[in-house]
């Protein structure tokens, strides 16, 4: 029942303040806890956040990479029987492994990874150019990263 009330208040959050300062937060727990989510909640928060993530402007970098995880979080748990075409979702996570600020920061980076794991986990929705350019986007990320990481 409180997890029902959470996901209640995440999807206020989301349908009434997609830039706020509470929208990372909230992603991450949507994400950290996806696999509870009802199925009727479930479409609506995709519906939602596909909606916010096509709109590069209403997002930070971080902010939407927690929207992209915590769409595939979504979708591969009660989600995966769902016949969603990820292509926009692809796209945006692949644009966003091109930023600096992604880069930059180990725990996004680790969020990126993990997105990438919930992509190849999902076969069927991944073909084999968008794997290559993936791949390939991923070298010129390490290329790019201090020896640190």
């Amino acid at each position: 029942a409180v997890l029902g009330q959470l996901f209640v208040s995440y999807a206020r959050v989301v349908k009434a303040r997609p830039g706020g300062p509470l929208m990372p937060l909230v992603l991450r727990g949507i994400a950290k806890f996806a696999h509870c989510v009802n199925v009727e909640l479930l479409l609506d928060l995709v519906s939602n956040l596909r909606t916010i993530l096509r709109d590069p402007a209403a997002l930070s970098t971080p902010a939407a990479l927690h929207c992209v995880h915590a769409l595939l979080r979504l979708l591969s748990g009660h989600g995966a029987a769902l016949a969603v075409d990820m292509r926009d979702v692809q796209q945006r996570l692949y644009s966003l492994l091109a930023e600096q600020a992604l880069l930059a920061d180990t725990r996004l980076l680790a969020t990126a990874l993990d997105c990438l794991d919930h992509l190849c986990r999902q076969r069927s929705a991944l073909l084999a150019p968008r794997i290559a350019s993936f791949f390939c986007r991923l070298v010129d990320a390490a290329a790019t990263l201090p020896h640190a990481h």
